[in-house]
């Protein structure tokens, strides 16, 4: 599902009749926190302990195949390859040093000095370690230069966002020519109507005949799978609810303050 997508199918959860509709920033607001809770859940057994963990078994890496990035090149610099910025967890290190490629093995810093001083174990120009620092993989081997790296890892989820209220654009607004645009409310652009959700793309026609649209290249959709997206969904809807519940709660409160 894209965003609005999910922003309608959270509306089909919520009794919109009794309650106001909420703004673009509450839906994103609720979808993250759902999708941070669902992804820390599966990985990390916060909320409960669980028989899965990602660093341990390779259904987590199933779970959340969209998640997990293969391959991705790291530069060096050094003898240190910087972690990618959506980094999480790890999957699978290799290196090339000198031309040879292999898997690094890991080694905690406190092994470092030892390793280095064992004349069977220490780095050698076939045998490379790597050490997990705050921003990189440090590098240990017996060769002469570190080449290149590849990673595969698990990424953090994107945030979603619909942008901004200044992207959106109607029936008064000139849309950019040959341009992706998602359908915010249902539309019609050059006689041919668009339900919510829906994605076209402009030709010369600069004007809808009705409707609310948003660029794609602002919006950021849900990059968790299709199934998982549907729990997202409900666990938004659900502490939406509970939002809607405690300001009824709060305005009958203020109304009873009012009339003692």
């Amino acid at each position: 599902m894209n965003i609005i997508e999910m922003r309608d199918a959270i509306d089909s959860f919520l009794d919109r009749t009794k309650s106001a509709r909420f703004t673009d920033a509450v839906y994103c607001q609720h979808m993250n926190n759902a999708i941070t809770d669902d992804f820390r859940d599966r990985t990390s057994n916060i909320k409960q302990a669980r028989m899965y963990d990602f660093q341990s078994t390779e259904q987590v890496m199933r779970d959340l195949y969209t998640l997990v990035v293969d391959n991705a090149p790291l530069v060096p610099s050094g003898n240190n390859l910087p972690y990618p910025a959506d980094y999480r967890y790890f999957g699978r290190l290799l290196v090339t040093v000198d031309g040879y490629t292999t898997y690094p093995l890991p080694c905690e810093y406190r092994q470092e000095g030892p390793l280095l001083k064992d004349a069977f174990r220490k780095p050698s120009k076939t045998k490379f370690y790597y050490v997990e620092t705050d921003t990189a993989f440090r590098i240990l081997h017996g060769g002469t230069t570190l080449q290149a790296g590849s990673f595969s890892y698990m990424k953090y989820p994107a945030i979603v966002t619909m942008g901004q209220e200044s992207d959106k654009v109607n029936d008064t607004g000139v849309l950019q020519t040959n341009t992706q645009y998602i359908v915010y409310e249902d539309c019609v652009y050059n006689g041919t109507s668009y339900p919510s959700g829906a994605i076209f793309t402009t030709g010369l026609v600069t004007t809808l005949t009705d409707g609310i649209v948003i660029p794609t290249s602002v919006i950021v959709n849900c990059d968790m799978p299709v199934n998982i997206q549907a729990d997202i969904v409900k666990k938004a809807a659900e502490t939406m609810e509970l939002s809607i519940s405690e300001f009824n709660k709060s305005q009958l409160l203020q109304q009873q303050s009012e009339q003692d």
